[in-house]
C-alpha cells in the first residue's frame, strides 16, 4: 500500500494493483488481523475490511471508528496485536489515531457485534502523518508519538506514565521537539534490527542532515548513527536496505567498512563519537585540574582516536577526525597458505593521553576510527591534581 498509488499485491514474481469494491480511491495503508484484509483511507475516521476472510480482493464494509478518537483527527494506522491477557493467546485489532487515541478491539467478525467489541482506549500523544510508526518487539508492540516510545503492553497495564516512562526517556528532551516539528513530514519509519539488536528511529532529514536514533535492545543504551543518507528503510531475510537521496539501494549495519561497493571493494573505516556520564572520581566536592587520561580499549588492531575531556557538564566536541588504515587479514579458502598473515585475536590497547580542564566532574569526549564490529571501548581512567572546595 503507498498513499496516491493504491492497493497492490505481490505473488511472488509479478505486482498487480487490486480493485476493492466499496474502497475509497485513496487508501493509505493495509493491515491484516484474523485472516482478513483492512484498510485505512486518507483523512477518514472510519476503517474499511474485506467482507470474504481470506481473500485479498472483493467488497469492502466502512466501519466507523469515530467513537474512539477522543482527541479528533482520523485513523493513522491499523496494528494486529499477539497478547496472552490470561484467558490464552488471542490477536487484537489495535487502531491508531492521528492525535493519539489507542482503541483496542478482540473478537473475529466485525459485521457481528456478538463476536468483535472494543476492549479500551487509551492515549499516546500526536503520532507521524507519514511512514512506518510502530513495530513489533518480541512479544509487544512499540509505537512512536510525541511521548516517545511507547509499549503496548505497558500502556493497557497502566505502567507508562510520566512517573513510569518508556524505554526512550533517555532520549526524550531530543526526541519529543523533533516528532512535534516534524510528524507532518514523509520518511519516519521505526523497525527492530535483530541481527545486531538495535531498534532504529528513523526520523526524516532535518536541514540537511540525516540522524537515525538507535537503542540496543538488551541494555536499554541509546546513540545516533549521523550522515546516513537513509530517506526510506526495509528489512529483508534480516538485512536492511534503505534507498538514498541520490536515488540508491544500500544495505546497512552489515560488515566491517563504510562506503563499500556492490564487488566488495572499497570502504573506510567507521567513525564514532562517545562521550562517558560526568563523574566526580570520588572527590564531589574539590576542585580538580585534569591532566592525562587513558582510555581502555578490547579490539583486534588499535583504534586510532582524538580526544578531550569535558568538565562541569559540557559537551563540547572533538575537533578533527582520526586518521584509521585496517590491517589486511587472510580469508579462509582465499588466502596462500604459508603466505598470508593470520587474523589475531581481540587484545586489550590502551594510552596515556594528555588534556586540559578544570571542574569539579569530567566526562571523557572522543573520536574513534577502528574494525567496525570488533572495537569495544572498556573504560578509561583519568589523572588529575586535587585543589580546594571553593
Amino acid at each position: 500500500m503507498s498513499p496516491g498509488a493504491g492497493y497492490w499485491t505481490y505473488d511472488g514474481a509479478t505486482w498487480t494493483q487490486q480493485t476493492v469494491t466499496g474502497l475509497p480511491a485513496d487508501p493509505t495503508s493495509v493491515a491484516v488481523w484474523k485472516n482478513r484484509v483492512w484498510f485505512t483511507v486518507k483523512d477518514s475516521a472510519s476503517v474499511y475490511y474485506l467482507d470474504t476472510v481470506d481473500a485479498i480482493t472483493g467488497t469492502a464494509t466502512e466501519f466507523p471508528m469515530g467513537s474512539i478518537l477522543r482527541n479528533g483527527g482520523y485513523v493513522r494506522g491499523l496494528v494486529n496485536w499477539t497478547l496472552d491477557a490470561g484467558v490464552g493467546i488471542d490477536d487484537y485489532l489495535v487502531v491508531v489515531g492521528s492525535q493519539g487515541d489507542i482503541g483496542v478491539w478482540q473478537g473475529t467478525d466485525p459485521s457481528d457485534p456478538t463476536k468483535f467489541g472494543l476492549k479500551g482506549v487509551w492515549y499516546v500523544g500526536p503520532v507521524p502523518k507519514y511512514g512506518r510508526f510502530f513495530t513489533n518487539f518480541g512479544g509487544d508492540v512499540m509505537l512512536l508519538s510525541e511521548l516517545g516510545l511507547v509499549p503496548m503492553s505497558r500502556l493497557v497495564n497502566g505502567q507508562f506514565s510520566e512517573i513510569q516512562p518508556g524505554p526512550s526517556q533517555k532520549i526524550q528532551s531530543l526526541l519529543s521537539p523533533v516528532i512535534g516539528e516534524y510528524r507532518d513530514d514523509v520518511q519516519w519509519d521505526l523497525f527492530l534490527v535483530p541481527d545486531s539488536d538495535v531498534l532504529v528511529i528513523k526520523p526524516p532529514e532535518i536541514s540537511g542532515r540525516f540522524v537515525q536514533y538507535a537503542m540496543n535492545v538488551n541494555t536499554g543504551a541509546w546513540c545516533t548513527f549521523t550522515d546516513i543518507p537513509m530517506v526510506a528503510a526495509a528489512l529483508l531475510n534480516g538485512e536492511v536496505y534503505f534507498a538514498t537521496d541520490d536515488n540508491r539501494v544500500a544495505k546497512a549495519f552489515v560488515g566491517e567498512l563504510d562506503q563499500v561497493a556492490v564487488d566488495g571493494t572499497g570502504g573506510e573505516a567507521v567513525e564514532g563519537e562517545i562521550q562517558t556520564a560526568f563523574n566526580a572520581f570520588g572527590t564531589p566536592g574539590q576542585l580538580k585540574r585534569f591532566t592525562m587520561v587513558r582510555p581502555v580499549f578490547l579490539a583486534r588492531q588499535p583504534p586510532s582516536l582524538k580526544l578531550r575531556l569535558n568538565t562541569q557538564y559540557s559537551f563540547q566536541s572533538v575537533a578533527g577526525s582520526p586518521s584509521f588504515v585496517g590491517e589486511e587479514r587472510a580469508e579462509w579458502d582465499d588466502a596462500e597458505w604459508n603466505l598470508a598473515r593470520w587474523g589475531s585475536a581481540s587484545n586489550t590497547y590502551e594510552i596515556w593521553v594528555g588534556v586540559t580542564g578544570l571542574g569539579y566532574y569530567g566526562a571523557l569526549r572522543m573520536r574513534i576510527r577502528g574494525l567496525g564490529g570488533t572495537t569495544l571501548f572498556a573504560s578509561f581512567h583519568a589523572m588529575s591534581e586535587l585543589g580546594g572546595v571553593m
